[in-house]
């Protein structure tokens, strides 16, 4: 650390009163650096990932209902976006699902998953 970052970061500190109590108006820290990600959510995410991949992972999103399935897409996508069709009008939005199983789990020719592949065993 050269001496300007000495003198940036004393700048930064925040101001202390007598019995090391922060003095009103003073300026807070530095803070968090940008995009650092909070340790809470970073600990759950953990564990979510732990226990999606001990469910089966992928063959157990592939074993999902179709409609529990679009509703956790659902989730993912962000709510805040704005967007216009042609001419301004309501965007039309196709979606086609298509599940591919495994050829080793047994599918059956209507494409119905076997009951194992559902339950994720």
């Amino acid at each position: 650390m050269n001496a300007t970052d000495k003198q940036m970061a004393r700048k930064r500190r925040p101001k202390r009163g007598a019995g090391g109590k922060f003095v009103s108006g003073g300026g807070g820290g530095p803070g968090r650096p940008k995009g650092t990600p909070n340790h809470l959510t970073a600990e759950v995410k953990a564990v979510i990932y732990e226990a999606f991949e001990r469910k089966g992972g992928v063959k157990y999103l592939v074993g999902l209902d179709d409609a529990v399935f679009c509703r956790l897409l659902a989730l993912l996508i962000p709510r805040a976006q704005e967007h216009t069709g042609e001419d301004g009008g309501p965007m039309q939005i196709t979606v086609n699902v298509t599940k591919h199983y495994d050829a080793d789990a047994g599918a059956a020719e209507d494409g119905q998953a076997p009951e194992a592949a559902r339950r994720g065993s």
